[in-house]
């Protein structure tokens, strides 16, 4: 015998069923193989675009349990709750590219507003499916009476607190989007592996005097006459810490050694004057300087020489 479709099948009380407008066919089995349902269309969970009526429903739905702890159970408030949601509903499915059908709509209803009267839930819902209305988030709000305290500690979104100045408005929802932009970008860094902003302070000049007890100014005023101004001057206060990669110059003029430069220099003899008799500071007698490779190389030649001369003129004075 040839294979038949489902759908050219004889259908029977016991196979078909309607639920709030769904209908579905169910298997030997009850196992469903047809509905006109929207939402049990394969690709119904692939949409990926932005719709901002599904999170107007969602945030909607966020409201009303925390002011009746569940579904709505208060019928003066019933008219708004349907106003916005079963319009979002409908505007949600439109967006999706479903035919349009009363069933979400019901189902909704029949969820969140109970107490609302059935017939006129579905006269409503019948008429909004076939011309819905695009709701602003500030009618939202004064439809549903959403105050600025209940928007901030639930943290509503697409719908407007209806006590709120405009403008005020507008500028809270600017800072809270750059908060967002700053936490992505910090967080985007830290995937990258980069230096947070603390670490990046901890290794600044200002800090680097800090940890050892040197006036930033008397560091940048050593270190502008010449590496072996900035050795002694170091070697003087028993620093052996590295100094910072990125650390400034007087006048804007790098004057950095590489680390090439750094080992020619300890080994022309640079060492550290010893320790006056009952002195506190106690350091190695060697001070090793770190440095930062020039970008370009007319400037590490420069520097070359002047480190060579630097050490022909301590060669001179032991």
């Amino acid at each position: 015998m040839s294979q038949v479709r489902f759908r050219e099948r004889v259908v029977h009380a016991g196979t078909a069923s309607v639920d709030n407008g769904v209908i579905t066919i169910r298997d030997s089995r009850g196992v469903i193989r047809w509905s006109n349902s929207p939402a049990d269309r394969p690709d119904a969970r692939d949409q990926k675009d932005f719709n901002l009526n599904t999170h107007r429903l969602q945030n909607l739905e966020k409201l009303i349990a925390a002011r009746y702890g569940g579904p709505c159970d208060c019928d003066g408030d019933v008219p708004a709750y349907l106003s916005v949601g079963l319009n979002a509903i409908a505007l949600d499915c439109r967006m999706r590219g479903w035919k349009p059908h009363i069933g979400p709509l019901l189902k909704w209803a029949n969820k969140w507003v109970p107490v609302a009267d059935p017939s006129e839930v579905r006269s409503l819902a019948e008429k909004v499916v076939k011309k819905p209305r695009r709701i602003t988030a500030a009618k939202a709000g004064k439809l549903v009476n959403l105050t600025r305290a209940e928007w901030a500690s639930l943290g509503v979104k697409f719908i407007d607190p209806y006590d709120m100045d405009i403008g005020e408005l507008t500028e809270l929802k600017a800072e809270m989007a750059r908060k967002v932009d700053r936490e992505t970008k910090a967080k985007a860094r830290r995937s990258a592996g980069k230096k947070t902003a603390m670490q990046r302070s901890e290794n600044s000049a200002k800090s680097y005097c800090q940890r050892n007890g040197i006036s930033e100014r008397s560091l940048r005023a050593a270190r502008a006459r010449g590496p072996a101004a900035l050795a002694k001057f170091l070697a003087k206060h028993g620093i052996v810490e590295n100094l910072p990669l990125g650390f400034g110059t007087i006048g804007g003029e790098p004057i950095l050694m590489s680390r090439t430069e750094a080992a020619s220099f300890r080994a022309a003899g640079a060492t550290k004057a010893p320790t006056a008799q009952g002195s506190k500071t106690e350091c190695s007698s060697t001070t090793f300087v770190a440095t930062h490779v020039f970008a370009l190389q007319e400037r590490r030649d420069r520097m070359a020489k002047s480190l060579h001369r630097a050490a022909d003129r301590l060669r001179g004075a032991s």
